[in-house]
C-alpha cells in the first residue's frame, strides 16, 4: 500500500496522523510526506529527523504563503505514481494555509482521473482529511467518522513531535493528548487519531477497499 501525505507544516504530518503512519510503515506500507511550506533549516532539519523516527520518507516543496503549489510544476519536480491513499487538510480548517493544501490535493486527484491514471489496484485514490488545532474549523467542529486506534504507537509519536523543539512542543503535545484521548475513548480506546472521507466524484469509497489495512478494521 502506498500512501501520500500532502499537509502544510512540518510537524502537521506527527500531530494529526503520526500514530495511524507508523502503524502503516510497521505493517510494511510505503509512507511519503510531502510538507508545502518555505521553511528554515532548523525547521527542516527537526521534521526530517522527526519523520526519520516514524519511518517516513520526508519531501519538501516550498510554496508562497496561502497559495496552493501549482499541480503542473509540483509534478515536474517529483516522480510519483498514483498511491492507494493520500492524507491532508480538512476542507473546513481555520488554517488558510491548510485549506489550500486540501485544494491541491482535490485538483491533484481530479488531475490523475481526468487523464485517466489509476493506481496499481485500478482506483484514484481515497482521500483522508485529518484533524487540526482544538478541532475547530470554520464556525464547526471537526468530527472524525474514521477513528484508528493508536494507543501502542502513541508514546512514539510524541517522541517524534518532541523534535520540533523551535515550536510550543508543550502547548502542541497537550491539544494532541487532549484530542486522542477524545477519540479514542469513542472507540473505548486510550488514544486514536481522527479522519473524514472527502467523498471525491460524490462517494465514499474507503469501505470498499479492503487493502486499507488498519484504517479500516479500526473504525
Amino acid at each position: 500500500m502506498i500512501i501520500y501525505v500532502f499537509l502544510a507544516h512540518p510537524d502537521d504530518c506527527e500531530l494529526w496522523a503520526g500514530g495511524t503512519l507508523l502503524k502503516h510503515v510497521n505493517k510494511g506500507d510505503i509512507v511519503k510526506s510531502f510538507v508545502f511550506y518555505d521553511i528554515t533549516k532548523q525547521r527542516k532539519m527537526e521534521s526530517i529527523k522527526a519523520l526519520d523516527l516514524l519511518g517516513i520518507t520526508s519531501f519538501f516543496y516550498p510554496v508562497k504563503t496561502f497559495s496552493a503549489p501549482n499541480i503542473d510544476s509540483f509534478l515536474k519536480d517529483f516522480t510519483i505514481e498514483v498511491p492507494d491513499l493520500i492524507i491532508t487538510h480538512w476542507n473546513l480548517d481555520s488554517h488558510i494555509e491548510h485549506r489550500s493544501i486540501f485544494s491541491f490535493s482535490t485538483m491533484l486527484i481530479h488531475h490523475w482521473n481526468r487523464n485517466k491514471m489509476r493506481n496499481k489496484n485500478g482506483a484514484y485514490p481515497i482521500l483522508l482529511m485529518c484533524s487540526t488545532y482544538f478541532l475547530l474549523g470554520e464556525n464547526i467542529m471537526f468530527h472524525p467518522n474514521i477513528i484508528v486506534d493508536i494507543t501502542g504507537v502513541f508514546d512514539k509519536k510524541i517522541k517524534a513531535i518532541m523534535h520540533h523543539k523551535s515550536q510550543k512542543v508543550e502547548v502542541l503535545i497537550k491539544d494532541i493528548e487532549s484530542q486522542n484521548s477524545t477519540f479514542g475513548s469513542s472507540i473505548e480506546k486510550r488514544y486514536a487519531e481522527g479522519f473524514i472521507e472527502y467523498p471525491l466524484f460524490g462517494k465514499n469509497k474507503s469501505l470498499e477497499r479492503n487493502n486499507l489495512n488498519e484504517l479500516i478494521k479500526d473504525m
